[in-house]
């Protein structure tokens, strides 16, 4: 997928005139840091593998994911530091691109206290406070204590009822698309395809605007039914861990993102959506909420038929509200002010972006993509570079 994204940028540089002798700035991240960590746990001493990847140095402030896996893809490290850039600089956030990646035994992932051992191991190497992590992959809530860490309880430096403003966020950007799109989602049939927090969000929002989900997937398999029930979702995801005992079709998750619906919701992984499946898919509307859900070589394609709602804008209220809870650092208060120019913010971007895209007749993922680009351009003019 690195390779599709780097193409992807490429044509986007092209089409604004960027030269090329600034190419390398973006296409490639800047520092990356690989690490064999040592470490005591339970009497027995050990290593194991710590990735940091940043995007651009030129910014002092850095955000973006920590994963935690067996194996952890050097390539998909690369291509979130790139895109949490764009986003950061579409959002006018002052942010540079960082990820990285913990790659420790599955059984330890599972394990909550040797979780928070790593973590906390990984994130003393770095010492950097300008560096600021959402966590995904292998985490849960109660591992979010660490001073660089975001989405913590208001007791611990986070923004109050922020599950909320994200959800009002999404929201926004729904109805924005859906407004333009001529999109009515009231009673249509809905599928999502993961099932982790971002996808139980989105679940809601589909309860929410009266629309039905028939199916939802994780990496052991996808149900679909006549409709799901959410609460039991919950308490097999508590109990079980995963979506697998729900009652309904069980199915493979290839089978599951061809299957009839109305509403594609990419919540998973990247390149679901790619060269070897794309004309099976029977959903009209796709929300592409993964980075890179769709593979960029079959995106335009995709849209002669397909509604989509791009993972560079459906992404943006994650992007913010990560941004506005580090800057809290440097102003501790978050008040409906700040709640207001956080959905303004979110109103008018996507305002710029349907007007670019109308204006230069570009697609949304496009537009968005070179508004960002056309702002680094300038950050770095302004740098002198």
């Amino acid at each position: 997928m690195l390779e599709e994204y780097k193409n992807f940028i490429l044509i986007t540089c092209k089409e604004i005139g960027f030269p090329e002798g600034i190419l390398s700035l973006i296409l490639e991240p800047e520092y990356i840091e690989i690490r064999n960590i040592p470490y005591e746990y339970e009497g027995k001493i050990s290593t194991f593998r710590g990735i940091k990847v940043t995007h651009s140095l030129k910014i002092p402030f850095y955000l973006g994911p920590i994963r935690m896996k067996e194996n952890v893809n050097l390539d998909e490290l690369k291509l979130l530091s790139l895109f949490t850039t764009w986003q950061s600089f579409l959002l006018n956030v002052p942010f540079s691109g960082i990820s990285a990646g913990v790659e420790i035994n599955e059984t330890f992932i599972k394990n909550n206290k040797k979780r928070r051992f790593f973590t906390e191991k990984f994130i003393s190497r770095i010492n950097d406070n300008n560096v600021f992590f959402y966590p995904e992959m292998g985490y849960e809530e109660q591992d979010t204590f660490f001073y660089n860490f975001l989405g913590k309880v208001p007791e611990m430096g986070g923004i109050p009822q922020r599950r909320e403003i994200l959800k009002r966020g999404l929201k926004i950007i729904l109805d924005k698309f859906s407004e333009i799109e001529d999109i009515n989602f009231k009673k249509k049939r809905v599928l999502i395809h993961g099932a982790g927090k971002i996808s139980l969000l989105f679940f809601e929002i589909m309860n929410e605007i009266n629309a039905e989900v028939i199916g939802i997937s994780d990496s052991k398999g996808a149900i679909i039914s006549d409709t799901i029930d959410y609460e039991k979702l919950l308490s097999l995801k508590k109990e079980k861990g995963s979506v697998k005992e729900l009652d309904g079709k069980r199915i493979t998750n290839a089978e599951f993102v061809i299957s009839e619906t109305d509403i594609l919701v990419l919540c998973g992984s990247s390149n679901v959506i790619n060269k070897n499946n794309f004309e099976k898919i029977k959903a009209k509307v796709i929300v592409e909420v993964a980075p890179s859900g769709i593979n960029y070589e079959i995106y335009e394609i995709l849209l002669k038929d397909k509604k989509v709602l791009p993972d560079m804008i459906i992404g943006l209220p994650i992007n913010l509200i990560n941004s506005l809870e580090a800057l809290r650092r440097y102003s501790p208060l978050f008040s409906g002010e700040d709640i207001k120019y956080y959905e303004d913010n979110l109103k008018n971007i996507f305002s710029d972006i349907y007007a670019f895209s109308v204006a230069k007749n570009k697609s949304l993922r496009l537009s968005a993509q070179m508004i960002s680009l056309y702002r680094f351009g300038r950050f770095l003019s302004h740098r002198g570079i």
